[in-house]
């Protein structure tokens, strides 16, 4: 149901996000990278990022090799055995509060078999190959000691020793090092040109065909609004709107979240100052109307559901729970529309698009203590907010777009799967990972035109998807 008709091209670098550890044998480099969180002042969205660690191997002309995207913590260090056919990869991190957790890996080059002969779960910092030997430095189990390790494969000899005890050189920089990718957070299809915001520019702009680029520099692109001709929000510390030629319109003294109804801008006040100023404003950035629709934060109110002034907003307003969708229009108070929590549970890193007739399309995940569990729905809702169906899924949708051709509803996950839904009764029509030359990519914002979808990535790219 899904092809892939044309991407942006990144050289050698493809795939790669922000380059960290890498190791070089006669014949090959090995770079890890750690993809960007989706976080800004106006939205954090963290479940499912299950394609984040990463480890690519290239030949000395840059040709990639092979890609390892089954890691589940940071790379700290890599090395390859001494015939460079095996790579060691220890990878950890501090749990933030007590443990130091992660795993030795080792990645046969010639098979693709991934090992992890360590079986316990310790941040491993250092790695080295000493013949036939792998030396691995462990951080402590917790934060009550300073103390390292040694361990020592296959014996799985583990006891007190130091980096420079176990003859670890200094760490250094990868020679091939780039920048990193930026993530697209926002892609848009005005007429005959593709947008996208996000990659390090305000925006970026090409032909239906992805050709023709045109990069605008300018304060960080984040979200692209149907207004006139298309304007762009870029937000550092405060927010700014643009036309898509890049000329100012406005700047204002904090951040803003924003959604359009075609006509006119909410934007939507993400501080935590007491002078809280929600705005309504026109397609020329002029202040309509000034509000304080209520607390603000970024994983419990961070909605942009464009065909109306709508936002999310606790009860009473003041708070994150018990939430409701309510709509403000230029001129009057805001109205609730439904509820959005149930008297059981609240939802977090919402998503929303809507449909014909007044209905929407929600995906979310309910609130648990621990960030790892609790479900993942997608759910049609009708103008009442009665739920009309209701699909489990693995992870909160990043993004969700309606293909009004086909009947559909469209998700993209950051486990990089890309899925539609029958937007009757919720049935999964379709599903797929998306992947380009062989390398999984990772949907962060779609865009729908006709059958076409826009979709942006986290490694900066953008593709355009045909529905059929």
């Amino acid at each position: 149901m899904f092809e892939i008709v044309a991407a942006t091209p990144r050289g050698w670098s493809a795939g790669l996000f922000h380059p960290g550890a890498w190791a070089e044998s006669t014949s090959r480099v090995a770079i890890a990278s750690t993809g960007t969180l989706l976080y800004w002042a106006g939205r954090a969205h963290y479940d499912g990022h299950r394609r984040r660690y990463r480890v690519i191997v290239y030949d000395r002309a840059r040709r990639r090799v092979a890609v390892l995207d089954d890691l589940r913590w940071p790379v700290r260090d890599l090395a390859f055995d001494p015939e460079g056919r095996r790579l060691a990869i220890g990878t950890g991190a501090y749990d933030g509060g007590y443990a130091y957790e992660g795993e030795l890996v080792v990645w046969a080059l010639d098979t693709g078999v991934v090992s992890r002969p360590f079986a316990p779960n310790r941040e491993v910092r250092r790695v080295r190959w000493q013949g036939d030997e792998l030396l691995a430095l462990l951080a402590p189990e917790t934060d009550e000691t300073d103390e390292t390790f040694g361990l020592r494969v296959p014996s799985l000899r583990v006891e007190p020793a130091t980096e420079s005890a176990l003859g670890f050189e200094p760490l250094r920089t990868c020679p091939w090092a780039t920048e990193g990718a930026v993530p697209f957070l926002d892609v848009a299809l005005f007429g005959e040109r593709v947008a996208a915001a996000g990659d390090g520019a305000l925006v970026t702009t090409w032909d239906a065909e992805l050709r023709d680029e045109r990069r605008v520099s300018g304060p960080p692109g984040r979200q692209l609004l149907g207004v006139g001709a298309g304007l762009v929000h870029a937000c550092d510390r405060v927010s700014s709107l643009h036309t898509l030629d890049g000329a100012p319109i406005r700047v204002f003294d904090r951040a803003y979240l924003m959604s359009t109804d075609g006509t006119n801008i909410l934007a939507r006040d993400t501080s935590y100052a007491g002078d809280r100023a929600d705005l309504v404003l026109d397609a020329r950035g002029n202040t309509l109307h000034a509000s304080n629709l209520g607390h603000f934060d970024c994983f419990n109110h961070s909605l942009r559901l464009d065909g109306g002034l709508w936002f999310l907003r606790g009860t009473p307003a003041s708070q994150h729970q018990a939430k409701v969708l309510a709509h403000v229009d230029s001129v009057g108070p805001a109205t609730v529309a439904m509820q959005w929590d149930t008297s059981q549970s609240h939802h977090m890193e919402s998503t929303a698009v809507a449909l014909d007739g007044g209905s929407i399309v929600a995906g979310y995940r309910v609130h648990h203590p621990h960030p790892g569990k609790g479900d993942r729905y997608l759910e049609r809702r009708s103008p009442t907010g009665a739920s009309v169906w209701r699909t489990r899924w693995p992870f909160a949708p990043v993004a969700l777009a309606h293909v009004a051709d086909w009947g559909v509803v469209i998700a993209a996950t950051l486990d990089g799967r890309l899925a539609a839904l029958d937007a009757r009764t919720g049935v999964v029509a379709a599903a797929t990972s998306l992947r380009v030359d062989g390398l999984d990519v990772v949907p962060t914002c779609l865009a729908v035109s006709g059958s076409r979808i826009a979709v942006g990535t986290t490694d900066g790219r953008v593709l355009i998807v045909e529905v059929g």
